[in-house]
């Protein structure tokens, strides 16, 4: 007769603790597998709002006009927002006596966002996780930080953003954080020079004829 062998106290104990290192080994890696999934698809994610961004200003600059309905000028810019009328088709309810072919745009950089006023309506936030974000305009004469639109529309304006690190993105143990803070100004992470298409001085330039 075989007498069937049962674990001791102390095997169960070492089996124990070969459990417990395992998973105290284990544990860190999961969390940096964790961590890069969740980033990524955070950067994913702002990736995408840099192209809604781009995609409006695109579609704002080849329509801007240089004055509203009542004369003034329509384009207005600072280092933090752009407020331009742009000349379209709405598809939304205008309010009575209001152009119908000409529509507002305002986008400003606020803390964290930028946000997206159309035609006097409510904000809406269309890029987060913002650490600087800024306008440039230039007429020919060189860059500045703000246009008043007093002497027509810019030639270019340039868009400049600084995306805030991501605190669950893994740092290589030999980087080191505080990098960008020992250095006065950083590459901003996306920028973009957007051509302003202006009809008046389109329209004077084929009037001036061809050489």
């Amino acid at each position: 007769m075989t007498r069937s062998r049962s674990f001791t106290l102390i095997e169960m104990l070492i089996a124990l603790a070969l459990i417990v290192a395992m998973v105290f080994i284990l544990m860190p890696t999961a969390s940096r597998i964790m961590s890069s999934t969740t980033a990524a698809s955070d950067h994913n994610h702002r990736l995408a709002q840099i192209a809604l961004v781009s995609d409006v200003l695109d579609r704002a600059m080849l329509t801007a006009v240089a004055q509203d309905a009542a004369g003034r000028s329509a384009f207005q810019g600072s280092e933090t927002s752009l407020k331009l009328t742009t000349c379209g088709v709405s598809l939304s309810p205008r309010e009575a006596g209001t152009p119908d072919d000409l529509q507002t745009i305002e986008l400003v950089f606020s803390g964290d966002t930028l946000s997206l006023r159309e035609n006097g309506g409510s904000r809406e936030i269309i890029l987060t996780g913002i650490e600087k974000g800024t306008f440039a305009y230039n007429t020919g004469e060189g860059w500045a930080e703000s246009n008043d639109g007093a002497s027509g529309l810019p030639g270019v304006v340039a868009v400049s953003i600084w995306l805030r690190p991501n605190e669950l993105e893994p740092v290589a143990d030999d980087a080191e954080p505080d990098a960008f803070e020992e250095q006065d100004e950083h590459e901003p992470d996306w920028r973009r020079v957007f051509a302003v298409f202006d009809p008046a001085g389109a329209s004077e330039s084929s009037q001036g004829g061809g050489v």
